[in-house]
């Protein structure tokens, strides 16, 4: 099943979707990292084949929350992958 993402709302340094229910937040975690934050089971595949390692406590607004690490690097294809690139 092919879902068609749209962009909800873009920053510099944070970036969200939404498609239906889902909702996903890029964010850079680091100096060399980015993160990316929401509903993500169902593209996990696609993250992990695309590098992307998962944490299940990775520190966001102050809480532990679940996310997938990237490197900087691979913000553009991310971008890409999830149709963000507008």
């Amino acid at each position: 099943m092919t879902k068609l993402y749209s962009l909800f709302a873009r920053t510099n340094t944070d970036t969200e979707l939404k498609s239906d229910n889902l909702q996903f937040e890029i964010v850079d975690y680091s100096e060399k990292a980015i993160a990316l934050f929401g509903d993500t089971k169902e593209i996990k595949d696609l993250l992990k084949a695309m590098g992307g390692k998962f944490n299940p406590r990775l520190s966001h607004n102050d809480e532990k929350q679940a996310g997938w690490i990237f490197s900087k690097t691979k913000r553009d294809e991310l971008n890409t992958v999830l149709n963000l690139n507008k």
